[in-house]
């Protein structure tokens, strides 16, 4: 089998990145105080949120990363034509393939592994493209 990748060892990536801005804001269910009070005066904790905040995402939109050394190529080729009569999942036809790139700067083996699919670009220019594709796309969704 031989196999090719996008990007190999030393090569200079670009990766995009989405910049997904938490906001803490008072829970509306319990108004604040993480709890309620039950009829018998039993305290229950709120299902709604963590000590009477909760996290909403703000407006968002995707940046660049990089320039980034790969230092390590991972490839998890998947084909599988299944086999007939069983019930799982695992037994269906399957086919995938999937690229990742951990980098010197981020970390090899315990850093960060930038996926091929989610925005890693061999250039700035490419990189800037999509991203501006991206955050426009994301500008009129959040319309």
């Amino acid at each position: 089998m031989n196999i090719t990748t996008s990007f190999n060892i030393g090569d200079t990536i670009f990766v995009l990145q989405l910049d997904a801005k938490l906001k803490q804001v008072i829970c509306e269910a319990c108004g604040g105080h993480g709890s309620f009070t039950g009829q018998d005066e039993s305290i229950i904790d709120c299902p709604m949120c963590r000590d009477g905040f909760r996290s909403i995402r703000e407006k968002s939109q995707y940046y660049i990363l990089g320039p980034f050394t790969v230092g390590k190529v991972s490839v998890e080729i998947t084909e599988s034509q299944g086999v007939e009569g069983h019930l799982g999942d695992n037994y269906k036809p399957q086919s995938k393939r999937e690229e990742s790139y951990m980098c010197e700067e981020t970390g090899v083996g315990s850093g960060v592994a930038y996926r091929l699919e989610r925005g890693v670009f061999g250039s700035r220019e490419e990189a800037q493209a999509e991203c501006d594709k991206r955050n426009k796309a994301k500008e009129i969704k959040d319309e």
